[in-house]
């Protein structure tokens, strides 16, 4: 009978974590809004950048300094989001892919790449991204 009890509680302990969410097992997440994103690139160089994400919880535009420059993506607990800055001749892109660790808090991996169009003129080819650095990158979401 004990042994039963014990099983029956297993299951009972089991379907409560899988509905309504252990720690653990799964939170809401809404990437809408303002967040510091703290950047470490390979080479060591360390930059913190505030981003702002606006539209749905899946899909919207990232924002940096009050100006639209990219789109964002999430997944479940999976995140992308990319943006890209232009200066002088140069277009760089940052690619981001990572994960939200809390409601509050997301990290993964950066990818920064250029294109310069005279290049691609010498090269005769179409626009091609030139990689630079890649790192790491941890976010906190800003309180209101």
């Amino acid at each position: 009978m004990k042994t039963k009890l014990i099983g029956l509680a297993i299951l009972v302990i089991m379907a409560l974590c899988l509905n309504t969410g252990c720690k653990g097992s799964g939170f809401d997440f809404d990437i809408n809004g303002e967040w510091e994103i703290t950047i470490t690139y390979d080479c060591g160089a360390e930059f913190v950048v505030t981003i702002t994400f606006s539209g749905t919880t899946s899909s919207g535009d990232v924002y940096l300094n009050g100006m639209k420059l990219g789109s964002y993506s999430v997944s479940d607990k999976n995140v992308s989001f990319s943006y890209q800055t232009l200066e002088g001749a140069v277009t760089y892109y940052y690619d981001y892919t990572g994960e939200a660790k809390e409601t509050d808090e997301m990290e993964g991996d950066i990818e920064q790449s250029f294109e310069q169009p005279l290049l691609n003129a010498a090269l005769k080819s179409l626009p091609i991204k030139v990689p630079v650095s890649k790192g790491k990158w941890k976010g906190r979401k800003k309180k209101k």
